[in-house]
């Protein structure tokens, strides 16, 4: 698997690269299989998101929205990323509840994480065994390599059967989340990880120059039979531009 990489020169730049992108993933999956299934973060990605779409017509008829992690917090808290969305994003699309498929934080880490699984087989209804295929997943990448809410050296990361669990013990407040797994977020087609500004400069040398071991959250994107882009501003790229890099002929660790 080999990920490309799309720097953009601005953030203004980078959102509507980003919005193209998203656009253009929907449009074949639309036609392809009559709906997009895509799975959103929360923070600087999906303001990133939402403010490419703003200057964009984009027919969200056929979306299904869900998310990639949550807090284990009520959907009307501060911290809730689909308040964030609601706020933010989702307001845009003009999508009914039925094509929106929260998590819901408020029961609980584990319980929150087992309904959203049951939620994901009734939406997916995928082959015994096989996780949910989503046509795109959109992650931001933190400054210590995480994506969705997959921290270092949580036991998160060693689920292999489950398609959602809860998180406990978050270096980021607030501690307890609910987040996809890695075998759903690597049965993607498309994975798209998202970053801006120098705060993200260290990581991603980090993550293009060597393979950490244990492997960084970040470093165990590998969809089986999809692909990996990464869209970084050029503040974001800044300590890979020296080497220099090719725009799609790099793969992480």
């Amino acid at each position: 698997m080999k990920a490309e990489v799309d720097i953009s020169a601005t953030p203004a730049d980078l959102a509507m690269a980003l919005a193209q992108r998203v656009a253009a993933v929907a449009t074949a999956a639309v036609r392809a299989r009559g709906r997009f299934m895509v799975a959103i973060p929360g923070g600087s990605v999906l303001t990133l998101l939402a403010q490419g779409l703003r200057e964009m017509a984009i027919d969200a008829a056929h979306w299904h929205v869900c998310w990639t992690d949550e807090r284990a917090v009520p959907a009307d808290d501060d911290h809730s990323n689909f308040r964030e969305a609601g706020e933010r994003f989702l307001p845009l699309l003009q999508l009914p509840a039925s094509q929106l498929h929260p998590i819901q934080g408020g029961l609980g880490p584990d319980a929150a994480a087992l309904q959203y699984q049951e939620e994901l087989q009734q939406l997916f209804n995928p082959a015994p065994g096989a996780p949910p295929r989503f046509d795109l997943i959109l992650l931001g990448v933190g400054e210590d390599g995480h994506v969705a809410s997959l921290f270092p050296e949580n036991p998160a990361l060693l689920e292999t059967q489950r398609w959602a669990v809860g998180v406990r013990h978050a270096p980021k407040p607030p501690p307890e989340r609910i987040s996809l797994t890695l075998p759903v977020l690597n049965q993607a087609r498309h994975v798209i990880v998202a970053a801006a500004g120098t705060g993200k400069a260290d990581i991603i040398a980090q993550v293009f120059a060597t393979r950490a071991s244990p492997p960084l959250p970040v470093q165990s994107l590998h969809p089986r039979n999809g692909d990996v882009c990464w869209m970084l501003e050029r503040a974001a790229a800044a300590k890979l531009l020296p080497r220099p890099l090719p725009r799609s002929a790099h793969e992480p660790g």
